[in-house]
């Protein structure tokens, strides 16, 4: 979970171009919204600092989180994107950070660590940090990374860039620690991912449970040169002047396969898709789809735009379940959403907005099974859900 968002966050940081494709559909206009959530205090917005997006827990519930600005005091609000009704609202005086699977783990201001079921708004477990928060080096927020089944690894930093990891069980006991001779950037699936220092071309890939080294990331394509497939391969990129080698290793370091491929600054970018990696290929304008053994599945072409601007304020958006993504076209005074299947990049749905609602409408995601996207109004008045499947050609 933060490993992604740390690299989304990067991405974003790009100027990035908007896309065309060759063969896209004929967009249509949106439909009317399936349902509509009216904030009657406050004023709503997605938090900056989490992926935004409905989180569905092990029991199928689905949370839609947000900040709701009332007084001039903001509050954490989750919202059943079902049944369109308010689960919870807490006042925000800790840091937290959610798990894609029904948690959210917060830091508060007695040096405590607490894990909540996201559904219900309940504490499920609390303890003791095993250091004092005035001494970490880093921010706390960035210092938790939830593991599975409300479980949680926390990081304390010190100034010299080493790190200890503690680990919290489903029930908040503390059953591991290890320090690291690196400052720890993330984690994902099994995997920690880390520098010796700020400025350190490398990204170094270690063993989740054992905290040793599998492979060195070298010269990387950004901050955090890394993709894990959900099968566990890593697939790290080495830039050399206008080439980047994509190198699959298996979780034991193994290689598995080799890929040189054009190179092009702000213009080249991977995506993970599942048990796919999807490549954007900025010199030749395509999209290559590859599978974790390597294999290109499928190839599409498009035509970068002359605009510094990208409403998500990245290249691609991958939905949520990895099964869709998204991106932006301009034609004249209209901007068109384009919706691809992830596993074929054959287009499923596209639609039309006007370049003042194009503007307006800062926030999308789209949501679970490629069938709903939710947008939330830039005044933070409303929040509107919108069903994909009402868009015919």
């Amino acid at each position: 979970m933060k490993w992604t968002l740390i690299k989304s966050l990067l991405i974003a940081s790009l100027i990035s171009p908007l896309l065309v494709l060759g063969n896209s559909a004929e967009a249509k206009d949106l439909p009317e919204p399936e349902w509509v959530y009216n904030i009657n205090k406050g004023e709503w917005s997605l938090p900056w600092n989490i992926i935004p997006g409905v989180v569905v827990d092990s029991r199928g519930n689905q949370s839609l989180l947000g900040y709701n600005m009332v007084g001039g005091k903001r509050y954490l609000e989750n919202i059943d994107p079902l049944s369109v009704t308010l689960r919870w609202s807490i006042l925000e005086n800790f840091d937290f950070v959610p798990s894609e699977d029904g948690y959210i783990f917060m830091f508060d201001k007695n040096n405590k660590v607490s894990a909540m079921n996201l559904a219900t708004g309940k504490k499920i477990w609390t303890g003791t940090l095993p250091f004092n928060k005035d001494v970490a080096y880093h921010s706390y927020e960035s210092d938790m990374y939830p593991g599975k089944d409300g479980s949680l690894y926390v990081a304390s930093h010190s100034k010299d860039y080493k790190a200890t990891l503690y680990h919290y069980d489903s029930n908040g006991r503390r059953t591991k620690k290890y320090t690291l001779p690196y400052s720890i950037l993330g984690i994902e699936g099994d995997y920690v991912f880390a520098k010796t220092y700020s400025d350190d071309p490398n990204t170094y890939i270690l063993n989740l449970a054992t905290g040793k080294k599998i492979v060195t990331a070298k010269n990387g394509i950004s901050y955090i040169p890394v993709n894990v497939l959900k099968d566990g391969t890593i697939v790290t990129q080495n830039v050399v002047k206008n080439a980047v080698t994509l190198k699959a290793y298996n979780a034991k370091g193994q290689l598995k396969w080799t890929k040189k491929l054009p190179y092009v600054s702000e213009r080249t970018e991977t995506y993970t898709l599942q048990n796919r990696l999807l490549f954007m290929d900025g010199k030749n304008n395509s999209l290559k789809l590859y599978a974790s053994d390597g294999k290109l599945l499928a190839s599409k072409s498009y035509k970068p735009l002359a605009t510094g601007y990208n409403r998500i304020l990245r290249m691609i958006e991958v939905s949520r379940d990895q099964q869709s993504l998204m991106f932006t076209v301009k034609k004249g005074g209209w901007y068109e959403i384009n919706i691809l299947d992830s596993t074929n990049l054959n287009v499923i749905k596209a639609f039309s907005e006007t370049e003042m609602d194009f503007y307006q409408n800062t926030n999308y995601e789209i949501l679970n099974n490629r069938t709903h996207f939710i947008v939330v109004d830039p005044r933070g008045k409303a929040i509107m859900n919108y069903d994909l499947t009402r868009i015919d050609y």
